[in-house]
């Protein structure tokens, strides 16, 4: 499964100062680590756990988190969802 996910503060992205922003880094750890150990059937759950995850870090107003399975499917490059949700 392959995650991946936006999340904005504020609205200091417009800023242009990385001291205000959410590192990628930080945030892709997180994730990676907490869904290491978690299990889910749904790409759905998962779309939903991880932008839980991202609302709880400290300043975060929304998210967009996008789950894809790639190479389900003969024929379809990749099945998924995308979701965005707002504290």
């Amino acid at each position: 499964t392959c995650a991946g996910y936006v999340a904005q503060r504020l609205s200091q992205h417009r800023q242009d100062d990385l001291n205000q922003t959410i590192s990628y880094a930080e945030i892709a750890d997180l994730v990676r680590t907490d869904l290491a150990e978690q299990g889910f059937q749904l790409l759905e759950s998962v779309a939903e756990h991880i932008a839980g995850l991202l609302l709880a870090q400290n300043g975060v107003l929304e998210v967009t988190v996008k789950v894809v399975k790639p190479g389900i499917l003969s024929g379809i490059r990749e099945v998924g969802i995308q979701i965005r949700r707002q504290a």
